[in-house]
């Protein structure tokens, strides 16, 4: 395979900024376009290794994709499957990365051109059309910004691409969006526990849990200012009272409770909508996680934490690069597992930080220079 890692990080730069001034739903439609054009450009001339995560992944679609003929409107299921085939190829390109640095770079300059019209918009000068007044970038909304944000922030944190993180902050604190603050700070704290003894982590979980369920207090309490999650208690318990095995067809959410559109909650928005195909997912997020890169899997953590009460997986760009990073992920580790099963390594086969690709014998491993490691069982 040839090393064309330039096409696919340009690719995600273009996403990150592909925001077409004067009619606000090329917010939207701009970036499925460039990430559907380019997406199967990109596919014809990658070879695509088959993984677990990619079959648990092709059952899903399979299963979104019959849904179509229960929906409640075939308009809308349709409309859906689409991006999820959009996702689905990023996701395949992004498992044939084997390095997402040029990537991590890409989405941190589209953050700064973000930001970079952001504060025009602050001081009152708007560039491009928005819903609202809100301060929002190239983004329809300021939580669409703000979750975009969120992913930027923690994967410039990765190997100190500090460049990048003022531009992120800057977008965190003028967006001024609550719960994505609430995710940064489960994030941070779950990352100095994995980083302490067993003891602080104990300690951790506890003070973590009285918190919850003293937010749950609060929202039993019914304080005003906090209305807007009672309203999500609610949407929650009519979307549970309401799931079905097949559920009511992929994309129909907004139909079906057409008062509020979404559940703000993706896991019962999707379960509603599709029933018990959505656990196909979690064979593909299984997969994922396997992964030995710690904090970059944070930006996954962190959209999954966001999606118990928003729905950043209804956004093309947050949607989009969680495609990228689970799919680079899952296929980070299948190359690991593969060099650990045809060459006796347990340590790992690797030369400059790379892996060495499954499939190769070991006299070619070391006519390129590839080193075994101490727990390698071949001399």
């Amino acid at each position: 395979m040839t090393y064309r890692w330039p096409a696919f990080a340009c690719l995600v730069f273009l996403i990150t900024i592909a925001y077409f001034p004067g009619a606000p739903s090329y917010a939207t439609a701009g970036r499925w376009a460039v990430a559907g054009l380019g997406g199967v450009w990109l596919l014809w001339y990658t070879p695509i290794r088959v993984t677990p995560a990619h079959v648990w992944g092709g059952l899903f679609l399979l299963w979104c994709a019959a849904s179509v003929f229960w929906s409640v409107l075939y308009y809308d299921s349709i409309g859906l499957l689409i991006q999820y085939i959009i996702c689905a190829v990023v996701f395949c390109l992004a498992a044939e990365e084997r390095d997402l640095t040029p990537v991590y770079h890409a989405v941190g300059i589209g953050l700064t051109i973000s930001a970079g019209v952001a504060v025009f918009q602050y001081f009152g000068f708007v560039p491009v059309r928005r819903l609202s007044d809100q301060i929002a970038g190239l983004f329809l909304g300021q939580t669409w910004l703000a979750e975009f944000a969120m992913v930027g922030l923690i994967l410039s944190l990765h190997k100190d691409r500090w460049q990048y993180v003022p531009g992120a902050l800057f977008c965190l604190v003028v967006t001024v969006t609550h719960a994505v603050w609430a995710v940064l700070a489960l994030v941070a704290v779950g990352w100095l526990t994995l980083q302490c003894s067993w003891r602080i982590r104990v300690v951790v979980t506890v003070l973590v849990t009285a918190a919850v369920f003293g937010a749950f207090y609060i929202q039993i309490q019914e304080v005003p200012r906090l209305s807007s999650f009672n309203d999500r208690f609610v949407f929650w318990q009519v979307t549970v009272a309401n799931l079905s095995p097949l559920g009511f067809g992929l994309g129909t959410y907004p139909d079906v409770f057409p008062i509020w559109e979404h559940a703000h909650n993706e896991y019962l928005e999707l379960a509603a909508e599709v029933g018990l195909g959505s656990l196909f997912l979690v064979g593909v997020l299984v997969y994922a996680f396997k992964s030995d890169d710690t904090l970059p899997k944070l930006a996954l953590v962190a959209i999954l934490l966001e999606a118990l009460v928003w729905y950043p997986l209804h956004a093309p760009t947050t949607m989009l690069l969680f495609a990228a990073l689970a799919g680079h992920f899952s296929g980070s580790y299948y190359r690991r597992s593969s060099v650990q099963r045809d060459f006796g390594v347990v340590d790992g086969l690797c030369f400059a930080g790379e892996e060495y690709p499954s499939g190769a014998t070991l006299r070619e491993a070391a006519a390129r220079g590839y080193v075994l490691s101490s727990g390698s069982q071949h001399p």
